[in-house]
């Protein structure tokens, strides 16, 4: 099984999910695709949007200091645990595939900058 999530929708919403995921080692590859903003509406922060980050939303900046899901996965014993950027698709492959291969929950954060908010 494989799974594709934004961050605010795996990282605000579906946090619960994600650790109960993690936690049982479910045997699936969860891509996140994290860019730490909701570009498509106003602009509002995200659980990995950087603290101080300015949006229309929040224009004296995120108050709050952003979640570490890698972190928190690696803590909470994930059997395997990537990082992948979207200006890499050759490595980014690499990843996918490997997660997809592993016996267990494979994860991986895919950060993609929003070049409209940057």
């Amino acid at each position: 099984m494989i799974g594709f999530a934004r961050d605010a929708d795996q990282y605000d919403e579906g946090w619960d999910h994600f650790c109960h995921a993690l936690r049982i080692n479910i045997d699936m590859a969860l891509i996140v695709h994290d860019n730490q903003i909701l570009g498509l509406t106003t602009g509002q922060t995200t659980a990995t949007s950087l603290q101080g980050f300015k949006t229309k939303s929040t224009p004296h900046g995120s108050v709050v200091p952003p979640l570490n899901p890698i972190a928190h996965a690696i803590v909470s014993n994930g059997t395997f645990v990537a990082r992948g950027f979207a200006g890499d698709p050759k490595h980014l492959q690499g990843l996918i595939v490997e997660a997809v291969k592993h016996k267990g929950f494979g994860f991986i954060d895919v950060f993609q900058p929003c070049v409209t908010t940057t």
